[in-house]
């Protein structure tokens, strides 16, 4: 196996980076996350035209890449 980006939290649900990649990952899935709430927030204060699709494409991206970050954090993660 390749090495481990993440490792199994000691207690509950998760993962937790170890290396550059998996913060890499992490960081990635957070600033998507956050662009995308952002985005949706603006589009609803500014009343921009086509906003409702242009939000269901942000919240869809944020989704994404949460999913995202977890089937990777699943796939390299090592044992403990």
């Amino acid at each position: 196996m390749p090495t481990p980006w993440f490792r199994p939290k000691r207690s509950g649900y998760g993962f937790t980076p170890v290396t550059w990649q998996g913060w890499a990952v992490t960081l990635g899935a957070m600033l998507i996350t956050m662009g995308g709430t952002a985005g949706v927030v603006l589009l609803e204060v500014t009343h921009a035209p086509l906003r409702r699709p242009m939000q269901a494409f942000l919240l869809l991206a944020a989704a994404a890449a949460i999913v995202g970050n977890i089937l990777v954090a699943r796939d390299r993660t090592g044992e403990d």
